[in-house]
C-alpha cells in the first residue's frame, strides 16, 4: 500500500482520538480499542532499535547539536532511564542548539531536549520530569505506535526504509490527550523511582502555561487541541500520589 495515501487515510482517526471535551468518552474508548489493535501485532525492541537508529540518522543530519553548562543533563537523564521497562530499548539523549521551549522522543530510545527549553527550566526535578515525560512515551509505546498501522497493513512487504518513511511523516504529530496523560503519569512514577519530587512536573507545567500564555479555557471548547492545557496537567500530577 501507498505509505502516503495511508498517511491521509489514517489523519481522520488521529483527529478523532485527538479531540476533548464532548467527545473524550468516545475519543477514549477509540483510543483503547486502537491500543489494544496495535498489540495485537507488535513491531520488536530490536525493531524499534532499527529504525530508531535509521530515523536519528536522518533527523539528526538536519540539526545543530546544542551544549548546555547549566545542568548536569547526562547525570539526571542516567538516573531516570534506569527506571524505564523496556530494557531492550537503546535509550540515549541528544541536546539540539534551538531556542523553543521543547523536547520530544522518537521510536527507537531516542530523547531530544532543546537548549531552549534547558534555559527555561528552573529546578533539576523539573528537568527530570521532562526527561521521564518523553521517556515515557517511548516506554509506553507511544512512538512506535504512530507507525504501527503501516506495519501491519505492509507487513508482507514492508522494509526498514519504508518504515523510516512512515515514521518521518508522522514523527512530529502530537501525541492525542490521552497519550500525553499517561506520559505525564508515568514520567511522575518514573522520577520519584528516581528520587525526584513531583514537584519538578506541577512546577513545570505552570510556569509552562504562563510562557505560552495559556489561561483557563471554557470546556466547550476543549475538542479544539490535541495537547491538554498545561494548568489541566499541573492539576493532574498535585492529584497523584
Amino acid at each position: 500500500m501507498n505509505l502516503k495515501i495511508l498517511f491521509w487515510l489514517l489523519l481522520p482517526v488521529q483527529f478523532i482520538i485527538a479531540q476533548g471535551s464532548i467527545f473524550d468518552e468516545i475519543a477514549g474508548t477509540i483510543n483503547d480499542l486502537t491500543k489494544i489493535s496495535l498489540n495485537i501485532l507488535d513491531i520488536s525492541d530490536t525493531e524499534e532499535n532499527d529504525i530508531g537508529t535509521a530515523l536519528a540518522a536522518e533527523l539528526e543530519s538536519e540539526m545543530k547539536t546544542g551544549t548546555t553548562k547549566k545542568w548536569d543533563v547526562k547525570k539526571i537523564f542516567n538516573k531516570v532511564v534506569k527506571t524505564v521497562s523496556r530494557k531492550n530499548i537503546k535509550y540515549s539523549y541528544k541536546i539540539v542548539a534551538d531556542d523553543e521551549v521543547n523536547a520530544f522522543a522518537i521510536a527507537g530510545g531516542r530523547v531530544y531536549i532543546n537548549t531552549g527549553l534547558l534555559n527555561f527550566v528552573k529546578s533539576e526535578e523539573e528537568l527530570a520530569f521532562v526527561i521521564a515525560h518523553e521517556l515515557a512515551h517511548i516506554d509506553k509505546k507511544h512512538c512506535i505506535n504512530k507507525i504501527k498501522l503501516t506495519y501491519i497493513a505492509g507487513k508482507v512487504n514492508v522494509t526498514l526504509a519504508m518504515l523510516v518513511d512512515a515514521m518521518k511523516s508522522v514523527y512530529d504529530i502530537p501525541f492525542n490527550k490521552y497519550d500525553e496523560f499517561e506520559a505525564d503519569d508515568f514520567g511522575v512514577k518514573m522520577m520519584q523511582k528516581a528520587g525526584y519530587n513531583k514537584k519538578g512536573g506541577i512546577d513545570f507545567f505552570k510556569r509552562l502555561a504562563v510562557h505560552f500564555d495559556e489561561s483557563e479555557r471554557d470546556p466547550i471548547n476543549d475538542f479544539v487541541a490535541s495537547h491538554p492545557l498545561s494548568l489541566e496537567r499541573a492539576k493532574r500530577i498535585e492529584k497523584m500520589k
